[in-house]
């Protein structure tokens, strides 16, 4: 069932800048969707139609049936579908961190005994609980984002956009997020929308949609995106590491799986050749 549905959809800034142009996506319930493309693709701009922030020029996006482009349905729609942006510095907006998780709640006017529940349960699902008095400018960028993920999540989003959320973070802070976003969707059935730059963090979504000067033109699982390595090298993307590893040792003529996705299956391909030789 589609949680999200985007139909023919076109959207302007202004009359001479495009930003996407007859998008056709629908986004699956409970599903790990990853959307890459070069900047200035429209895959912000996608992330910010999701939940209602702009409205389509032409065309609908719907959320669980509700059309964004009615102001009455805003309110539902922004409680259906969190963003956590790109820099956390941006998300946190007080001197404590159990604070900060409860201030979207405040917003929307959750009893105070509901609002100390869900701090609690959600700074739990992030593996944030020991730092619930801490001050958020003296945590690392990996533990300022998980905040951040948790203060939206304390809305119970039932889906969960992560705007280039990674992008500001070091390896250590990005394997961080990225685990607690798997286990949101694998454990707890969050739909997860990945918009991101780097190709490794999106080897275990459902699906890829690729972007390019607004436009939909390749969708698939990640194996059939990036078996496409010279489309996507054309796109100014690339594939994951360990495919591009794996992809030179068989034109050396190593004999070697060339979709490879991730170190994992890297490793033991090598190991399994090693025995071999």
């Amino acid at each position: 069932m589609s949680i999200i549905k985007a139909q023919n959809l076109t959207y302007y800034y202004d009359k001479n800048s495009r930003a996407l142009s007859d998008v056709n996506i629908e986004i699956e319930k409970g599903s790990f969707v990853a959307i890459i493309g070069h900047n200035g693709s429209g895959k912000s701009t996608l992330a910010r139609l999701f939940n209602g922030l702009l409205t389509p020029t032409l065309g609908t996006v719907t959320v669980n049936g509700l059309d964004t482009r009615d102001k009455k349905n805003h309110f539902q729609i922004r409680k259906t579908v969190g963003v956590v942006f790109q820099n956390p510095d941006n998300q946190l907006v007080a001197s404590i961190v159990e604070d900060d998780v409860a201030f979207g709640m405040e917003n929307i006017g959750l009893p105070r005994d509901e609002m100390l529940k869900r701090v609690d349960y959600v700074l739990n699902t992030v593996g944030m609980s020991n730092f619930k008095t801490a001050t958020p400018s003296r945590l690392s960028g990996g533990q300022k984002q998980r905040v951040a993920i948790a203060g939206v999540l304390a809305i119970m989003p039932e889906v969960l956009i992560l705007d280039e959320s990674t992008a500001m973070l070091d390896p250590v802070g990005r394997d961080e997020v990225m685990s607690v976003v798997k286990k949101l969707n694998k454990e707890r059935g969050i739909t997860v929308i990945h918009i991101t730059h780097y190709m490794d963090e999106i080897v275990d979504a459902d699906r890829v949609i690729v972007l390019s000067d607004g436009k939909v033109v390749l969708k698939g699982t990640p194996q059939e995106i990036f078996a496409q390595k010279n489309r996507l090298v054309s796109l100014g993307l690339n594939v994951p590491l360990s495919t591009e590893i794996s992809t030179r040792l068989d034109t050396c003529g190593v004999k070697i799986d060339k979709q490879i996705l991730t170190k994992e299956d890297l490793g033991e391909a090598l190991c399994a050749l090693l025995q071999k030789a």
